[in-house]
């Protein structure tokens, strides 16, 4: 065979190669330049032979690893990996992305319909799911495409459905009450132009105006608006709050 046949031939089976092998292997592949051709009966003796054996072994078996790229925190496949090889597409299987299980409630998605994508982008699928996230059912089926081709997804075997899929409401957060409104920011202008107006119509100034607050509300919202009168459970106020690395701000004088 070839001779990078043979190096892995003797690395393989453990058998010592000669020295017209290491020879040879210098002269073609340049693992030990100037020797290959240079070597007389007189030098191939018997302490020279294992030199050579283990400059020749120390140049094949050490490579450094180096790795190219960004990293990332997907574990797993992408979803047409794990679709397309089960029967029916995996239609009433259970599949969880890795990067929902840091949170303690359950999250996952039951497929209930796939269609394969042939004419775009062959890494995603397009699927109808019953998604649940944080034990919170989506009144509707949900659609799936635009992130089914990242490699984050991953199948439930059917013995682990059950206890996966099983969520106790005792062990749900308690819901949090929003403000209806919250105080202008210091340097929002705004708040001025409307004490302005206020005594250019003569209204009295009994109270200070306030912001009315809008939230975002999606399909597993934890969080709702008080209602008049309700005192709220979070509170909304200007300024910078408890920030999440006080280390950033410690040579910074901060107005109580």
């Amino acid at each position: 065979g070839s001779p990078m046949k043979r190096v892995k031939t003797f690395i393989g089976h453990h058998i010592r190669p000669t020295i017209e092998d290491i020879c040879e292997q210098s002269t073609q592949y340049g693992i030990l330049y100037g020797l290959g051709g240079h070597l007389d009966r007189s030098e191939r003796s018997q302490g020279h032979q294992v030199e050579l054996q283990t400059s020749f072994s120390f140049h094949i078996t050490i490579m450094p690893i180096k790795y190219i790229g960004r990293t990332t925190d997907f574990k797993g496949k992408t979803l047409w990996e794990i679709l397309g090889n089960l029967k029916n597409f995996g239609v009433g299987r259970i599949v969880v992305r890795s990067m929902l299980e840091r949170y303690p409630e359950p999250s996952y998605m039951k497929i209930l319909k796939v269609e394969p994508v042939t004419h775009e982008d062959c890494r995603k699928v397009r699927v109808l799911i019953e998604r649940v996230f944080r034990g919170r059912k989506y009144p509707k089926p949900v659609g799936l495409y635009s992130v089914s081709y990242k490699a984050d997804y991953r199948l439930l075997h059917k013995d682990e459905e059950a206890d996966y899929c099983s969520f106790d409401p005792g062990q749900e957060k308690p819901e949090r009450i929003l403000p209806r409104t919250a105080p202008f920011p210091p340097l929002f202008r705004v708040k001025e132009l409307i004490l302005r107006e206020m005594k250019a119509r003569g209204e009295p100034l009994s109270e200070e105006p306030v912001l009315e607050m809008s939230y975002h509300k999606g399909p597993c919202t934890v969080a709702r608006i008080a209602i008049e009168g309700e005192v709220p459970t979070v509170a909304v106020n200007p300024g910078l709050g408890t920030p999440a690395s006080p280390q950033l701000y410690q040579n910074c004088r901060m107005k109580q």
